[in-house]
């Protein structure tokens, strides 16, 4: 069922993207010195062109609006492949840029650009920046003029993916419905409630002011605070006018799913259902996000040949950890692994990781799992060789991992343990007689390399890499992996924020307090 999902998926994109490349080739240079030459469409007129395709009669005035700037168009080339392949033409992509807007016209996406409304910058991608700060309040200002022309307007963010026609999941009589940002499942009426300021829908203000009224008051206190967050700000003012009287339905949190709800909790998946629309929220970084959808078979723009590559040679390997050094011995592995893939030119397919060893009367072991980007960006153009080898791929879905005790050597010399049917195991010597320190690089190349007995696997399976590689013979290879290790393999920089803040706090009473760990850049202040 995976396989066929993934041919459907990747035969899908790559229709789209011949599609793309043939624009591109034939019709490039003339459309792209039209459109500069060319008054823009009045927006009103595009939007009713656009809103005219929904499929049924209700939504024939209702738009799904996106924002992207050049730096985001990937994003916006999938959620326009998603949007296409649920078969929803009622949408409009509005570029932040004029680079933006030629690119993703001249790859036949209706795109609308006018500077008067608000730019950006073309190639910021940092969530952080001024630049996405910024977009919320143009974003505002869009939907506030199509609901004051007697539109609907779905507003969504261009790193969303819609698995299937929204509209038939919508209540008629409500002014608007908002969809919930929580990280967990609401619990009653109680329940802490968090509801995104990028994707909601909301119908034309002649028949409800108060949406426009909501959105404006949102738009001045942005302005007034710059300083907070668009999610704050819009919450803010949504509470406040809650407060007199507006009302909203939540959208199902299961149907219209955040990231964390989606890829964290997997609450959908473990339930059987299908989600409408899956945000890639409660994560930052382009990379991250990609590889995200990547996992959960959602990033239309690779072809067939990213997941069924039949020359490639892979390399799997066991993740299960202790629980005190979890994530430092998660990422030990990973640059063992690493440096294994690059000393045999095979791919390296990223394990399941928070899966943690039981501990009697102390830990009771792992009940979930996650993948490497709740806590790593990856970057896999810079932990790939020249030869494709010791490169990241993403790893396939595997749902029902559970973390089983192992046992490993402490001292001594260490035991690559092979999972093929024959069970070998490999005693290192480590090359100078130390075999704690890791196998070397001859002694790898020999058991696993060109000649051996596991030369021609496709897959080389085994179990804890952890301690087990010393590195390459060659200073000129150790320094080159170590700087592309430095540079593809970064914390997350919410991870990085959140221990600066717990370590801060920690301190406050205390006159000295020791850290371990690099890059710690907060203020501790004793306090007297």
């Amino acid at each position: 069922m995976g396989w066929k999902r993934i041919s459907r998926a990747g035969g899908f994109a790559l229709k789209a993207l011949l599609l793309l490349s043939l624009v591109d080739f034939f019709g490039m240079q003339c459309i792209g010195e039209q459109i500069a030459d060319e008054d823009p469409v009045p927006l009103s007129e595009l939007v009713s062109a656009q809103a005219s395709k929904c499929k049924h009669q209700s939504c024939k005035r209702s738009i799904i609006l996106g924002f992207a700037n050049k730096g985001y168009s990937k994003f916006a080339f999938n959620w326009v492949l998603s949007l296409r392949h649920a078969e929803v033409e009622n949408f409009l992509l509005v570029a932040l840029d004029e680079e933006a807007h030629l690119h993703f016209t001249r790859h036949h996406v209706t795109s609308y650009y006018n500077a008067s409304m608000g730019t950006t910058d073309a190639k910021s991608q940092h969530h952080g920046s001024k630049t996405f700060r910024n977009i919320m309040e143009i974003r505002l200002r869009y939907v506030v003029e199509l609901l004051e022309q007697d539109f609907d307007v779905w507003l969504t963010d261009v790193d969303s993916v819609f698995n299937t026609d929204p509209f038939v999941f919508l209540d008629a009589d409500s002014a608007a419905e908002l969809a919930y940002d929580t990280p967990f499942l609401p619990k009653g009426k109680d329940s802490p409630l968090m509801v995104m300021a990028g994707f909601f829908y909301m119908r034309r203000c002649s028949k409800f002011p108060e949406n426009c009224a909501l959105l404006k008051e949102t738009i001045k206190y942005i302005d007034d605070h710059p300083e907070k967050h668009d999610q704050f700000a819009f919450n803010a003012v949504l509470s406040r006018k809650e407060a007199e009287g507006y009302k909203y339905k939540l959208m199902d949190p299961l149907l219209f799913c955040n990231g964390a709800l989606y890829f964290s909790e997997r609450a959908p998946q473990m339930l059987g259902m299908k989600s409408a629309v899956v945000q890639n929220n409660h994560i930052t970084g382009v990379l991250s996000k990609r590889h995200r959808f990547r996992e959960h078979l959602l990033w239309y723009l690779d072809p067939p040949s990213y997941y069924q590559n039949e020359t490639a040679k892979y390399l799997l390997f066991d993740n299960v950890q202790d629980p005190l050094l979890g994530i430092v011995h998660e990422m030990a592995s990973l640059k063992s692994a690493m440096l294994m893939g690059r000393m045999l030119n095979r791919i390296v397919i990223l394990p399941l990781f928070c899966l943690y060893n039981k501990v009697d009367g102390v830990y009771s072991g792992s009940s979930d799992w996650c993948t490497v980007e709740e806590f790593i960006e990856l970057d896999p153009q810079l932990t790939r060789t020249s030869r494709g080898g010791g490169r990241i791929e993403e790893a396939k879905m595997k749902i029902n991992v559970k973390a089983d005790k192992y046992d490993h050597e402490d001292e001594g010399d260490l035991i690559f343990t092979s999972k093929h049917d024959d069970g070998v195991k490999f005693v290192s010597h480590g090359g100078g007689g130390d075999g704690s320190a890791g196998a070397s690089e001859e002694e790898i190349r020999r058991w696993f390399g060109k000649g051996s007995r596991h030369e021609e696997e496709r897959v080389l399976s085994l179990e804890s890499l952890l301690g087990r590689v010393q590195g390459f013979g060659s200073e000129e290879e150790r320094e080159k992996f170590e700087e592309d290790w430095a540079r593809g393999v970064r914390e997350r920089e919410e991870i990085r924020r959140h221990i600066n803040h717990t370590i801060s706090q920690l301190s406050r009473p205390f006159t000295c307090l020791i850290a371990w760990g690099r890059k710690f850049d907060g203020e501790m202040t004793p306090v007297t």
